[in-house]
Formats: C-alpha cells, sequence, structure tokens
C-alpha cells in the first residue's frame, strides 16, 4: 500500500472525497494511488498533500 492510500485509510476518509478536495476525477486519484501516474502535476501533488495533512515531499520524496 502506498503512501497516499496509507493515509486515507488511516484517517477513515473516502477517495471520492479527497478527489473532489484536489480538483480531479476519482479515476485520475486512482491511477495515482496505483502508481499508473507516477507524478502528478505540481498543483494536483500539492492539493493532494494539503487535502490529506502532509506534504509533498513525504508523499513523493522517496521516489528513485
Amino acid at each position: 500500500m502506498n503512501k497516499i492510500a496509507r493515509i486515507i485509510e488511516e484517517k477513515g476518509l473516502r477517495k471520492g472525497f479527497i478527489a473532489n478536495k484536489c480538483g480531479i476525477s476519482p479515476g485520475t486519484l486512482s491511477k495515482i494511488i496505483s502508481g499508473e501516474t507516477k507524478e502528478p502535476s505540481l498543483s494536483v501533488a500539492i492539493r493532494l498533500a494539503r487535502a490529506l495533512g502532509t506534504t509533498v515531499e513525504d508523499l513523493w520524496g522517496n521516489m528513485d
């Protein structure tokens, strides 16, 4: 499970709620979580980190 999915689960949030809060479709969020979209745009990454109460660095900082 990646960090985004783990945080969503730990906080008891719904993926649809997070997607809506970020201004992206649930399908796009699913692609980000599954790794199909490895690097979302900077604006989406920032909105996603804010919606999850964390930082972009925490979500993607260890992607080598």
